[in-house]
């Protein structure tokens, strides 16, 4: 499957948000509270554009509070 891979390092994969990074920034931490490796980050925004939102390993668990 291919993927748009621009911008993808500099887009937050919790809420959507793009943000310059140069290079030598290795951490993602997004206003929205998510704080990642920012190739992990970039990894996911790349499985989000294959597969779209809701289909990662967190999405699975559909915890209710009792």
């Amino acid at each position: 499957m291919l993927v748009d891979p621009r911008g993808t390092s500099q887009t937050c994969p919790g809420c959507g948000t793009s943000k310059a990074k140069t290079l030598a920034t290795r951490t993602h931490a997004c206003a929205c509270g998510v704080v990642l490796n920012r190739d992990v980050a970039a990894t996911m925004i790349v499985h989000q554009r294959a597969f779209g939102p809701g289909h990662g390993p967190r999405d699975k668990s559909r915890r209710v509070a009792a």
